[in-house]
This record gives C-alpha cells, sequence and structure tokens, in this order.
C-alpha cells in the first residue's frame, strides 16, 4: 500500500487525535458542568502538524478528537494515511484505533510524547508504518521529502535527522517557536 501510496500527486491525511481514560487531566468532571462541551482544550499538536504538511502534497481532513466525535470505518475509508499523536496515559487508546486502521490497510504515521518516549512500545503495535518523533519542526520535514521520494524509513528522530536540519535551534537544541506556523484550528471541531 505505501509504495502505491507514492505514485498520487496529492495524499488524503486525516488526523486522530485519542480519547483520555478518566483521569484527573481530562477534567471529565468539571467539563459536564460546561452543558454541551466535550473537552477541556483542543488538541494543539496536530493542527499544527497539519499547518507543516505541504498543501500541494496532502489534503489534511478535518481532525477527530475522539472525545467529541467517533472516527467511522467511512472516514478512515477516504483518506490514505492516517496520522496519530498521544500521551503516555493514552497509550490503550492509541494502540486499540491503530490496529482498527490497520484492518483498512491505510499509512499509519504516529508521533507526540508517547511515541518519542517509548517507541518500542509503539513497534510492538506493530500497526505504524512511520514513527516520526520528538519535534515535529526537526523531523517531520525529512520525513516528508522522503515519503514523497519513496525512501522513507520507519523512524525519523532529532538524532537520525540532525544533519538535515534547516529550523532555527535554541541552545537547548529545541525548535525557535516562531519559525513554527500558525495551527490550523480550522480542522478542529472547537
Amino acid at each position: 500500500m505505501v509504495m502505491e501510496l507514492r505514485r498520487r500527486k496529492r495524499y488524503k491525511v486525516r488526523m486522530v487525535s485519542v480519547e483520555l481514560p478518566p483521569a484527573f487531566w481530562g477534567f471529565d468532571e468539571s467539563v459536564k458542568m460546561l452543558g454541551n462541551k466535550r473537552a477541556n482544550m483542543a488538541p494543539a499538536g496536530l493542527p499544527t502538524v497539519a499547518a507543516m504538511l505541504p498543501e500541494e502534497h496532502f489534503e489534511v481532513l478535518p481532525i477527530i478528537d475522539l472525545r467529541i466525535e467517533p472516527l467511522t470505518d467511512k472516514q478512515i475509508q477516504a483518506v490514505d494515511i492516517v496520522m496519530f499523536s498521544g500521551m503516555i496515559v493514552q497509550r490503550e487508546a492509541l494502540e486499540r484505533e491503530m490496529a482498527r486502521v490497520k484492518c483498512f490497510d491505510k499509512t499509519i504515521v504516529i508521533g507526540g510524547p508517547y511515541a518519542t518516549a517509548y517507541r518500542d512500545q509503539v513497534l510492538a503495535f506493530g500497526a505504524a508504518d512511520y514513527l516520526v518523533l520528538d519535534e515535529a519542526e526537526v523531523t517531520l520535514g525529512p520525513w516528508v521529502e522522503d515519503f514523497l521520494a519513496g525512501r522513507a524509513v520507519k523512524v525519523y528522530d532529532e538524532k537520525s535527522v540532525k544533519e538535515r536540519i534547516t529550523i532555527g535551534l535554541t541552545r537547548e537544541g529545541k525548535p525557535v517557536l516562531t519559525q513554527t506556523p500558525t495551527p490550523r484550528w480550522d480542522l478542529l471541531k472547537l
């Protein structure tokens, strides 16, 4: 499936933010008091990554936040690539949703704090085609370039793309945030 995708000019992408289990950080009980609200904050990472994907090659469809709405089979079938991000507390939901998407033979890309901290666990799920780890401002560009050229590898991290970094970094080696594009808030149901 991945090789077949590269022949296309523009890829349809669906980004998915998985649900949080009942926990302090979800503020589940507080959110219920707000009436028709279903989450305490919008996911910021995926809209930022969406803004970083070149529009001439990637059509990013509305982001699915599983705290707000379900991911339907039809939504999966309509795309070429599904991108996930999540935190450690979302591990079970990530594993479940990635396995579900893999049944549709879609290309799966995962990043975020959980995949970055526990790449071996994510690889053990067996569903991810690509891990784009660490700061997306550093690793996403090389993945996009390699994916479009048909030479993408399984894992992209700051160490593996060190020679290809084209953005400014702070003294601590983190991206200068003024170079990060404005997140694509239009892709979320706010």
